[in-house]
């Protein structure tokens, strides 16, 4: 299986039981089937080579890096060499766990819960509280009260008339 790790380089062996006995040449046919269908889920580049050799294959570095490491060092220059510090990062698991590990590093830290709650606080503390509408109404009765207060025969000529338009003998005669 390759999920998760996309990118890297994948190797299969087959050895044949017996060897294919044909002095006049063989002709080998491969038929690679993906049942898959998904257009992001298709097979990368592939490879296939044979060979006559017995015994264990030892697999390494694919030929267009295998040319990077044979060339001697003092004739590698950053951009030959570029290609295969690339391969190496995307396969090799010492390297990939230390960028995840600096990835996870560098991730912001979670801001601490007791500044947030007393930021919170400070922030509904420096919103206007609303004025109470009776304590509202209240301050209009007491200004309204020291107005009639300095104004003492209006206030009674006032209370006057409204006692009179108000009366049952005015009412019924009007």
């Amino acid at each position: 299986a390759v999920s998760g790790a996309l990118g890297q380089d994948h190797w299969i062996t087959y050895q044949l039981k017996e060897p294919i006995a044909n002095p006049n040449g063989s002709k080998l046919k491969f038929v690679i089937t993906q049942v898959h269908n998904a257009k992001d889920h298709i097979l990368g580049k592939f490879r296939i080579s044979a060979t006559s050799q017995s015994g264990d294959l030892g697999l390494g570095l694919p030929e267009s890096l295998q040319a990077i490491v044979s060339t001697p060092k003092p004739q590698r220059t950053e951009a030959l060499v570029k290609p295969l510090i690339d391969h190496l990062a995307i396969n090799d698991g010492e390297i990939k766990a230390a960028k995840d590990a600096i990835a996870k590093a560098s991730q912001a830290v979670p801001r601490d819960q007791q500044t947030v709650q007393l930021e919170t606080r400070r922030d509904a503390l420096t919103k206007e509280t609303p004025m109470d509408t009776a304590l509202v109404r209240l301050r209009a009765d007491v200004k309204q009260s020291q107005q009639q207060v300095q104004r003492a025969r209006l206030t009674a000529a006032e209370d006057l008339t409204w006692a009179l338009i108000n009366s049952p003998a005015f009412l019924f005669n009007h």
